[in-house]
């Protein structure tokens, strides 16, 4: 990152961090202690709710204790007369006073009586409409209590709140003759008068599990708050009561929040614009320069691009100090590049005869650009004849002198353009990438004449030598990759000297490759020679009295 990026955003962080800490404190501090205010707000809301449900319990109850303490009810559970039955429990009773179910059961457990309102199904609201209130039935349990009891039952229908009380005369001076139950459905009837009743918009439903009153906060806008009330004949399930409202003073504290945070960020904006004015004509500027001119001299190696600075502080000392490591740099490198390009070619040149050697020639013909302008590559292997004798008669010093020597002579016979290699002890490689068959006869023919012609080792007691050619010439359009096929080639040139050799050496023999590119591999043993020489890809280039016939393939 650039130090004009780095100074911007420094002072961006700043200006963040106050804007941060402002956000933090009202996000830490003041809004919580909102949120836990309203918290607490919708806990007493909800509590509203379930005191608003209790209360029609109680009312609930009331009403049933009034039907249950009634001589008249305790004499109709013995008697079940008609009387009493026409009226006081008729159906159309019951809308007056918000009942949608009245059961009147016996001690034993049979229903006397059982009335539904017209808003209710008794297929639906099962064990309510049921004949016999047995142990299996959930108003056993509050039938055999003793006592009132009120509850929120589950039915296909949906909750009711049920109130139950024992039958008994007005003294209540005789024992319980049974129950008596009333029910009203939490329909949504009962939920729009307790909403109209306590101003809140909540809902009911039926969850499973779940107990207690629990606030969440849905946004910055909404809150829900939810109630939930056990049922009792469904440990699984419970009613449900969900209050969602706005948060207007929560929203109102957050968009002060915001306000405040904008205002800060204009004003630090303005102190960022005029520091970043400040520092970068103090400080950033004159680095940027002197990072470029570093750059000019690491492109153009040239120490004249830095600047003397007339300036008295540390950037001024910073730049005087480049210029002078830069000069001194350049005089280091020259020193480098001309040791590196000298270290370079020792390792590419053979140290006795100065010839290129191996490692140059696979550096040399692996790339592809190499072989792009010739048309026929010749690839010749020399290599002096009973080389070992020389050394064993006349001494290794006697021997390095003669392939000083050899190499000399080689040099008198090729040409500028072709390349010459001492591949390794008396052996030696000639590569021409623009040279046919022909040209190769007569190159072999002089380079063997020309060394059978010359002395060779001390002036004081020299002797003769002589040296073995082989040769092999391909067509640039018979070769698919040069640069990959090469050592295959050179391979056949060194067969064709081995050739030589076994047939008396002091000769050459060269072979040409006369197969189109792709139709056969290049041969690779004596063995392939002689096929190829049969089947016509390959041309024997030697003396006249030389025939494939003659030639000795393998030692």
């Amino acid at each position: 990152m650039k130090i004009r990026a780095k100074l911007t955003m420094g002072m961006l962080l700043l200006l963040a961090a106050i804007c941060i800490g402002v956000v933090a404190t009202v996000q830490n501090l003041l809004l919580p202690r909102l949120a836990s205010l309203e918290q607490q707000s919708l806990l007493t809301e909800l509590e509203r709710i379930r005191q608003s449900l209790l209360h029609e319990q109680k009312g609930l109850l009331a009403l049933t204790t009034d039907w249950a303490v009634w001589d008249d009810t305790y004499r109709f559970v013995q008697d079940r007369n008609e009387e009493y039955a026409s009226s006081n429990l008729d159906p159309s009773f019951m809308e007056p006073i918000n009942v949608d179910a009245m059961l009147i059961q016996a001690a034993s457990g049979e229903v006397v009586s059982a009335q539904f309102s017209e808003s209710v199904d008794p297929s639906e609201i099962g064990f309510l409409a049921a004949s016999f209130v047995d142990e299996h039935n959930p108003l056993y349990a509050m039938s055999r209590s003793g006592r009132p009891e009120t509850a929120i039952m589950l039915t296909d229908a949906g909750a009711f709140l049920l109130a139950a009380h024992p039958i008994l005369d007005s003294h209540s001076n005789l024992p319980p003759r049974g129950t008596f139950y009333m029910a009203r459905l939490i329909g949504s009837d009962l939920v729009a008068a307790l909403r109209e009743q306590l101003q809140l918009p909540f809902e009911l439903s039926f969850v499973e599990d779940g107990a207690g009153a629990t606030v969440r906060f849905l946004s910055a806008e909404r809150s829900l708050a939810q109630l939930v009330i056990p049922v009792a004949n469904a440990d699984s399930r419970s009613l449900r009561a969900e209050l969602i409202q706005p948060r207007p003073f929560y929203q109102q504290a957050f968009d002060s929040v915001a306000y405040t945070v904008i205002t800060i960020c204009l004003i630090g904006l303005l102190a960022i614009l005029f520091a970043y004015y400040f520092f970068n004509r103090m400080f950033v500027r004159p680095l940027e320069e002197l990072k470029e001119q570093a750059e000019s001299f690491g492109r153009d190696q040239c120490a004249v691009v830095f600047e003397t600075h007339s300036r008295k502080d540390e950037l001024g000392e910073l730049a005087n100090t480049f210029m002078q490591m830069a000069k001194s740099v350049e005089t280091n490198r020259q020193m480098l590049q001309r040791e590196r390009n000298q270290f370079l070619d020792a390792s590419l040149t053979d140290p006795m005869t100065g010839l290129r050697n191996r490692r140059f020639l696979e550096q040399y013909l692996a790339r592809p650009e190499v072989w792009q302008s010739g048309q026929s590559y010749l690839l010749m292997i020399m290599d002096i004849d009973m080389f070992k004798s020389v050394n064993d008669t006349y001494g290794h010093d006697v021997g390095d002198l003669v392939i000083k020597q050899f190499a000399g002579q080689l040099r008198e016979c090729c040409r500028d353009d072709d390349l010459l290699i001492r591949t390794g002890g008396e052996e030696y490689a000639l590569i021409s990438l623009d040279c046919d068959a022909s040209v190769g006869e007569k190159l072999a023919q002089r380079i063997c004449s020309s060394v059978a012609q010359r002395r060779f080792g001390p002036e004081k007691a020299p002797f003769d030598i002589t040296c073995s050619v082989g040769f092999y010439t391909v067509a640039a359009r018979q070769v698919s990759n040069p640069p990959a096929e090469w050592p295959e080639m050179l391979k056949v040139a060194d067969l064709a000297l081995y050739a030589v050799k076994n047939s008396g050496r002091n000769n050459w023999m060269g072979l040409g490759w006369l197969a189109e590119k792709g139709t056969a591999a290049h041969p690779r043993s004596a063995h392939d020679i002689e096929r190829d020489i049969r089947q016509h890809r390959l041309r024997l280039i030697a003396h006249e009295d030389r025939s494939p016939q003659t030639m000795c393939w393998q030692g």
